[in-house]
């Protein structure tokens, strides 16, 4: 009975151990805006992410949502949210020129402290602005 009692035990503790390793030690976390709405054709969206904490924050992968669902990454520009990590009081900045419904920005850990803003713009004017949450 005890080494059958043994035999489980371990079975048991092995098992968890398996399950842990699968779990990512990091979460990531999607930020993301509401609804934007087209303001024709020319526009471009523009998203301004702002560190308000103490500690570097790093981005994954910055996209825009179509209509359908579909992501598209988002490359870099010169000050691009995912080129590397954003410090405290730093802002990054990423923009499309494709039609979106939704703006993304994931990130490892946590965005308590980030702050965000995206603007559709169209012929130097801005549109309307959604915060990225």
């Amino acid at each position: 009975m005890r080494s059958l009692e043994r035999t489980l035990k371990t079975l048991l503790a092995a098992s968890t151990l398996s399950l842990l390793a699968l779990v990512p030690s990091a979460h990531a976390t999607v930020l993301q805006t509401g609804i934007l709405y087209n303001a024709g054709t020319g526009a471009a969206i523009f998203c301004f992410v702002s560190n308000l904490g103490t500690k570097p924050v790093t981005a994954v992968e910055q996209r825009s949502v179509t209509l359908d669902g579909t992501a598209t990454v988002i490359p870099n520009g010169p000050f691009g949210c995912s080129l590397a990590p954003l410090q405290p009081g730093k802002t990054c900045e990423f923009e499309t020129a494709e039609t979106a419904v939704r703006m993304e920005l994931e990130i490892k850990g946590s965005a308590k402290k980030l702050r965000g803003l995206c603007s559709i713009v169209s012929e130097g004017v801005p549109h309307e602005s959604v915060e990225l949450r």
